[in-house]
């Protein structure tokens, strides 16, 4: 494959490809939804459960610019998921202390 590089090095261009790989993806939510005489419509989240493995954000190009992007964008991704996931969870140990 043949590249051209229109500065060198190309830091604002580059050629390639953006993968995103997101494996074992579980969402559950338990809803409980209340219609009433005069057609009023209350829905309830009861219980919201949130798992996903870690994501693996992947660019392959030509300059040293795809292996920095990699790294930080594989980074923010999975930070954000952890985050998701401990909200969740701590969502649904709050619930369930408010019952007991």
């Amino acid at each position: 494959m043949a590249y051209k590089y229109h500065s060198i090095p190309p830091l604002l261009a580059d050629l390639g490809q953006l993968e995103i790989d997101v494996q074992n993806l579980n969402i559950n939510i338990e809803v409980q939804i209340l219609v009433e005489e005069d057609f009023l419509l209350e829905v309830k989240v009861l219980d919201a459960q949130f798992q996903l493995d870690p994501i693996l954000v992947f660019v392959d190009g030509v300059s040293d610019t795809s292996d920095l992007l990699t790294r930080v964008l594989t980074t923010v991704t999975n930070i954000i998921r952890d985050r998701l996931v401990s909200i969740t969870k701590f969502a649904r140990l709050e619930s369930y202390s408010r019952l007991n």
